[in-house]
């Protein structure tokens, strides 16, 4: 019975990989049946005491019973118990993940991850079936950027941070790091790997996420160097693939489109004098909610202002310093170290910091190219977008954490690429 029990979770678990790019509003159900299976468990019931004295929960589940906390001293109730319904995954996956971890297909993890990749590359043939009649009838270019594109999915920016990791699974793939997706090292294998990355690499460009994109640059150079270091690719490989990936952002770059926003961010660095808070442009709305969250941060530093209160908080302060743009639109932090400051004062940034504590150590310890990129790239995108606010961000974090702090198993691929685990016959980083 337990063996057909974790059959279907780690089947669900393969969907929900699957989903997470594609159409997160299907995942809460797929939770419900997770439960019910762990609940089905004799083992459950003795594991419980357990998990109340896991301190790597706590830290996990922390920011969520922030939100709880700061409902109570939110003016506006119903924001705060949206927020509360759309963080829970920050709870619920720790949970489910921390019993997972006894599943006799938890090594197999490695198809959740090929699953996750297919769920990306199918999300991109979707999206080219669906702009591409309307391209051909108007022939209209900028249909194949940004919005244009994404809509039908979800949003360009919180799209690209599912390509950006499946570009790194890739990727460590192809330079040896691991092999996840494909475990021989055939030249069919390594076209393959090359292929996906070109695709992937063009997908996140059209979607024209600025700060991704820079963060995809230095994610493949570190991991170019690292192979190099580690002497998993020789020197022509090395200058090749820099070549690849210098040649392709700035092909890409070249696109009006694309290289418009990334004019326009520099523009906000560089003339910070000259800014005009009435522009609706990405980069002025960010500034503006960057500079009014630390102003609010400085009042109310130590319990923050309230789960349900940062908009209508922020809006009185765009309000006040006339960032009319930023106003209109109701524009978020953009950065969750400061919502969680601005929300739960100290304490909130503390518990933001404290996952990532928790991430680095355990990766490091765990010796694991590929939770290292993960932690890495999830601290940059935290710097970038208010993750713990919209569903697809929270599934996003919370899934894959929750599998790499209680799941993923020991290696010393980091250091030889040898595996140490609980299973000898454990490939690579699988």
């Amino acid at each position: 019975m337990n063996r057909i029990l974790d059959k279907i979770d780690f089947t669900v678990y393969a969907v929900i990989a699957f989903l997470i790019p594609l159409y997160t509003r299907a995942i809460p159900i797929l939770m419900i049946v997770l439960f019910l299976t762990i609940f089905l468990r004799k083992s459950t019931y003795k594991g419980l005491l357990g998990i109340l004295k896991c301190l790597n929960f706590y830290i996990l589940a922390l920011p969520f019973l922030l939100m709880v906390i700061g409902y109570f001293y939110s003016t506006n109730k119903t924001e705060a118990f949206f927020f509360i319904e759309i963080g829970s995954s920050l709870i619920i996956f720790p949970f489910l993940f921390y019993f997972f971890k006894n599943n006799n297909f938890s090594s197999k993890f490695h198809y959740v991850f090929k699953s996750y990749v297919i769920g990306v590359l199918i999300s991109y043939i979707i999206l080219w079936i669906n702009i591409f009649p309307k391209y051909i009838s108007t022939h209209d270019y900028s249909l194949l950027f940004y919005t244009s594109f994404s809509q039908i999915i979800k949003t360009p920016n919180h799209l690209s941070y599912n390509v950006l990791f499946a570009i790194i699974i890739v990727f460590l793939n192809l330079m040896g790091a691991n092999r996840i997706l494909l475990k021989n090292k055939s030249k069919l294998s390594i076209a393959l790997s090359f292929f996906a990355f070109l695709l992937l690499s063009i997908y996140l460009f059209q979607l024209v996420a600025k700060s991704t994109i820079i963060i995809y640059v230095i994610s493949l150079a570190s991991i170019v160097i690292y192979s190099y270091i580690k002497k998993l690719i020789k020197t022509p490989a090395l200058i090749s693939i820099f070549a690849v990936i210098i040649g392709l952002s700035v092909f890409m770059l070249t696109i009006p489109r694309v290289q418009t926003r990334f004019v326009n961010m520099f523009n906000i660095f560089t003339h910070k004098q000259d800014i005009n808070f009435n522009q609706k442009e990405s980069s002025t709305l960010r500034f503006s909610a960057m500079i009014a969250s630390v102003d609010l941060i400085k009042e109310n530093w130590l319990i923050g202002v309230g789960t349900g209160d940062v908009i209508d908080e922020l809006d009185r302060c765009y309000l006040e310093k006339n960032y009319a743009a930023a106003g209109r639109g109701h524009t978020n932090p953009h950065n969750q170290f400061l919502r969680s400051f601005l929300m739960s004062g100290i304490f909130g940034l503390l518990s933001v910091l404290l996952l990532f504590y928790l991430l680095f150590k355990t990766s490091f310890k765990k010796k694991s190219i590929m939770a290292i990129y993960w932690s890495f790239i999830m601290l940059m995108i935290f710097a970038i977008d208010d993750i713990f606010i919209f569903r697809d961000g929270v599934i996003y974090f919370a899934f894959f954490t929750s599998y790499f702090v209680f799941c993923h198993p020991k290696y010393e691929s980091f250091l030889s690429h040898t595996p140490v685990s609980r299973n000898s016959s454990l490939p690579n980083d699988n």
